[in-house]
């Protein structure tokens, strides 16, 4: 064999760094496909939940229920800004979900400060005790934090 022939045959295989390429995008494919479609089943329920809300009642209730409404509404909208103080509970839920993430902000940032940055006596029994309250499930404490907001006579308050 001559060199020209030589070099087509060389020109015509496949570079192996260019199959290494292909194989990596080909995985990323593969892998960005199964990602769309777990999004796809973990949004499906928001997505129900919105086209749900043009439906009537006797509509969502029906024995095989249909994906989109058949006779969309308004009627939902409607009750809640009209016959409910929509805007107060939305306001009440926003204020106590601010309030609440910004006292746990800083009491957390201020005890993982102390632990990280001060070598105190006790430090190591302390870290387990705080440890070991976040391992306590919460509906175990559930009822108990009810009945101590209830004596404390923070129910249905801010």
């Amino acid at each position: 064999m001559d060199s020209s022939t030589i070099d087509a045959v060389h020109s015509a295989a496949p570079h192996p760094r260019g199959i290494a390429l292909l194989s990596r995008t080909l995985r990323a494919m593969a892998r960005h496909l199964v990602l769309l479609c777990f999004t796809a089943v973990c949004l499906f329920p928001f997505a129900d939940g919105v086209i749900s809300s043009f439906k009537s009642s006797s509509e969502i209730l029906q024995i095989a229920p249909s994906f989109w409404p058949q006779a969309p509404t308004l009627a939902s909208y409607h009750t809640i800004l009209a016959e409910l103080n929509f805007g107060r509970f939305f306001f009440n839920s926003l204020l106590v979900a601010l309030v609440a993430t910004g006292a746990m902000l800083l009491t957390s940032s201020t005890a993982g400060y102390v632990f990280a940055k001060y070598r105190f006596f006790g430090r190591e029994q302390l870290f387990i005790v705080l440890l070991s309250t976040m391992m306590i499930p919460f509906p175990a404490i559930l009822v108990p934090l009810f009945l101590q907001a209830a004596t404390f006579g923070w129910i249905d308050t801010y």
